[in-house]
C-alpha cells in the first residue's frame, strides 16, 4: 500500500492549533485493506513536531478481502491500484509552531517544509482456497512510508499563520543591494556595510539572534558618518551634499544622523554589561523581534546609502 499527501490545511474547528492532513491510500482491492494509519509530523531537519492520528472520517467505508488463488492475486497486482481518501489530524503546541517559524527563516523562499513519517498497518489474507486448514490464514503487515510536503510562503502567511495564532504578516522584500557602482572614495565603507548585512542575514537564517544584534551594532557604528570624529569629516561633507541634492533640509539631515547615533546606542545596551557610569546592569533579553528590527533598519539604511552614493 502506498500513501501520498494531497493537501495540508488548518482545522478551523479545533480549539488548539491543529492541522488536517489529507492523504490518498493506494492498494489492491480484495487482496489487502488498510486498517490503521498514524505517524509523526516532522520538520525538514528531522525534528518531531507532533504525532499524526486518525481522529475523524468523512464518511463510512467498507473494504473486503477474498480468499483467492495466488495466480488470481498476481493478476490483481498487475492491475491499477484502488485509491481511497483518508484525513488525519495533528495538534501543534506553541513550541512546535515556534520551531516551524524558525526553520522557515532558514530558507531563501521562506517556505514551510513538512516531512511526514507514516506507520501503515495493512491486513492481508495469505491463505489460498485449498490450504486454509494447515497454513497461515491472514497477515497484518506494518510498514513505513515517508512523504514531504511544501507550503509556499504566501500560502503559509495567508492560510495558516493567523489561524495558528502566529499573527499577521506584511510581505516585505528586504534586499541587500548587489553590484552597486560606487566611487573609490565610498567603496571601503560601502563594502564593509554590505558584508555586515550579509553576515547578519546568515545569522537570521540560523536563528542566532544575539549575534545578529552584535553585528547590527557594528553596522551602525560604521554607519555613523555624522559623528564629529576626524575620520568621518569628509564622509559627512560628501553625504550632506548628496542629501541636499535630494532637497533634504539641514534639520532633516541632522535628524538622520541623530537617528543612526541613537539606534547605535540602543543596540549597545544588548552588548554592554555596565552602564555609562560603570555600574553593572542586566542586559536586555534577546528575541527574534529584536533581531528583525535591527536587521530591517540596517538593510533599509544600506539601501538608502547605496542609492545616494551611486549617483555620485
Amino acid at each position: 500500500m502506498r500513501v501520498s499527501i494531497r493537501r495540508i490545511y488548518v482545522d478551523q474547528q479545533a480549539v488548539n492549533p491543529s492541522l488536517i492532513i489529507d492523504v490518498d491510500l493506494e492498494f489492491y482491492r480484495e487482496i489487502e485493506v488498510p486498517i490503521s494509519l498514524s505517524g509523526k509530523l516532522k520538520t525538514s531537519s528531522g525534528k518531531t513536531l507532533s504525532l499524526i492520528a486518525e481522529h475523524h472520517i468523512d464518511n463510512d467505508k467498507s473494504h473486503f478481502l477474498k480468499i483467492l488463488p495466488e495466480a488470481y492475486k498476481q493478476n490483481r497486482r498487475n492491475e491499477k491500484e484502488y485509491r481511497t481518501h483518508c484525513s488525519l489530524t495533528t495538534q501543534l503546541t506553541k513550541k512546535a509552531i515556534d520551531v516551524i517559524e524558525l526553520e522557515r527563516e532558514k530558507y531563501q523562499e521562506k517556505a514551510v517544509y513538512f516531512s511526514c513519517e507514516f506507520i501503515v498497518k495493512t491486513l492481508r489474507l495469505v491463505a489460498e482456497p485449498d490450504s486454509i486448514s494447515n497454513k497461515d490464514f491472514m497477515e497484518i503487515k506494518i510498514s513505513q512510508e515517508r512523504q514531504t510536503f511544501l507550503i509556499p510562503q504566501s500560502d503559509w502567511i495567508n492560510r495558516f499563520s493567523k489561524s495558528l495564532g502566529i499573527g499577521n504578516f506584511l510581505l516585505l522584500e528586504l534586499t541587500i543591494p548587489e553590484n552597486k557602482k560606487v566611487s573609490e572614495f565610498w567603496s571601503k565603507l560601502y563594502d564593509t556595510l554590505t558584508e555586515n548585512c550579509e553576515t547578519m542575514n546568515s545569522c537570521i537564517r540560523s536563528g542566532d539572534w544575539e549575534k545578529t544584534l552584535w553585528l547590527a551594532r557594528r553596522f551602525f557604528e560604521d554607519a555613523r558618518i555624522g559623528n564629529p570624529k576626524p575620520g568621518n569629516k569628509q564622509f559627512k561633507e560628501e553625504f550632506d551634499k548628496l542629501l541636499r541634492e535630494d532637497h533634504h533640509s539641514t534639520e532633516g539631515i541632522k535628524n538622520l544622523y541623530d537617528a543612526i547615533w541613537n539606534f547605535f546606542k540602543f543596540l549597545s545596551k544588548y552588548i554592554h554589561e555596565k552602564d555609562e557610569q560603570g555600574n553593572f546592569i542586566p542586559k536586555p533579553n534577546v528575541t527574534r523581534e529584536d533581531a528583525y528590527l535591527a536587521y530591517t533598519l540596517a538593510i533599509g539604511l544600506l539601501n538608502l546609502i547605496g542609492k545616494k552614493i551611486e549617483k555620485a
